[in-house]
């Protein structure tokens, strides 16, 4: 995730220098954009996938929740 932090902060970077969008290398920007966006959506999944199939929360909510009338 710090790989994802450091392509967000200099993407962000390189689109507030170049005002509005970028024109000069606009196609590596979208795709670098294109990456990050992967890369988000596989760490949410892998981190979905701790929490709720590994149950990495630990017993933070044991499974059944009781019901309480």
């Amino acid at each position: 995730m710090i790989g994802a932090l450091g392509l967000a902060v200099a993407l962000s970077i390189w689109a507030l220098l170049v005002r509005p969008v970028p024109t000069k290398g606009r196609v590596l920007f979208v795709v670098l954009l294109l990456v990050l966006m992967g890369g988000l959506t596989i760490g949410a999944d892998f981190g979905g996938r701790m929490v709720y199939h590994y149950n990495a929360g630990g017993n933070a909510c044991p499974q059944p929740i009781p019901c309480r009338d």
